[in-house]
């Protein structure tokens, strides 16, 4: 399995005070160490089917609590409309983390491990919109669901992203892995030397059969953008903490860029 970096991939999220987010509705997600899923309400129901449109919630904005005290090496992707949150939890460094998401009416959403890309699960939402402080109960099951919540398990309650508003978007970066094997990063043209917290768009066009695009910080763990024998493009969103970071192929050198506040 490729080594991914556990930095958190947040298109579309919202940015939403502390005393705004608390009174949202709860969608939480837990890692398990059988590698899988579970997803429930904050009353506990769980969300998710093997088959479109699987279990049915109220459309609306949700606190998303991201729970890894599993330590499990997973890649949690949740996408549909307006919505694309892909997480890690840099394998089980984070415990939990916060995010905030809008759900758009008479929707459909997936959700999988990306090291499994073929186990996908499904729910919906109603042309109904919850509103704040709802407990996110009531849904329906158009499929076999996932299991319920164990008595007991508590949701994630890290402020990492909520609380300080989530990190801005900064823009894009073009990556680029020619034939040789031989990288660039770029922005606007200019080689990429210096950039600001928050975060960035990752967008390779990787022409080698042998060499890949991979960035990591100082002490994390490496996060492949395209791997070897990948040939295409590719876009990953990334949230860069100030430090020192690097850009490389597999066994190559690598070449450094700084993230400041």
């Amino acid at each position: 399995m490729t080594a991914c970096v556990g930095l958190l991939v947040l298109v579309g999220a919202l940015g939403i005070p502390s005393s705004g987010a608390a009174d949202l509705p709860s969608l939480n997600v837990f890692f398990q160490k059988d590698r899988t899923f579970l997803l429930s309400l904050a009353d506990g129901t769980p969300v998710g089917g093997s088959s479109a449109p699987g279990t049915t919630i109220p459309a609306g904005t949700y606190r998303v609590n991201v729970d890894d005290t599993a330590q499990a090496v997973m890649q949690f992707h949740l996408a549909g409309p307006g919505v694309e949150l892909i997480t890690n939890m840099t394998f089980g460094e984070d415990a939990a983390q916060t995010l905030v998401e809008t759900f758009q009416a008479n929707s459909t959403y997936t959700y999988r491990d990306d090291f499994q890309p073929s186990l996908v699960r499904y729910f919906s939402t109603s042309s109904t919109t919850i509103s704040s402080g709802g407990s996110g109960g009531g849904a329906s099951t158009g499929s076999t669901p996932t299991k319920s919540q164990s008595a007991g398990a508590s949701p994630a309650t890290s402020q990492d992203i909520v609380g300080s508003g989530v990190a801005p978007f900064r823009g894009a970066l073009d990556g680029i892995v020619f034939k040789g094997g031989k990288l660039s990063l770029t922005r606007n043209g200019k080689a990429v030397t210096s950039l600001k917290t928050g975060r960035w768009t990752f967008a390779v066009d990787d022409e080698s059969k042998t060499a890949g695009f991979t960035v990591k910080s100082l002490r994390g763990k490496p996060f492949t953008v395209t791997s070897a024998g990948f040939v295409g493009s590719h876009s990953v969103t990334l949230m860069l903490r100030a430090g020192r970071w690097f850009f490389f192929t597999g066994g190559g050198k690598q070449t450094t860029f700084f993230v400041v506040s």
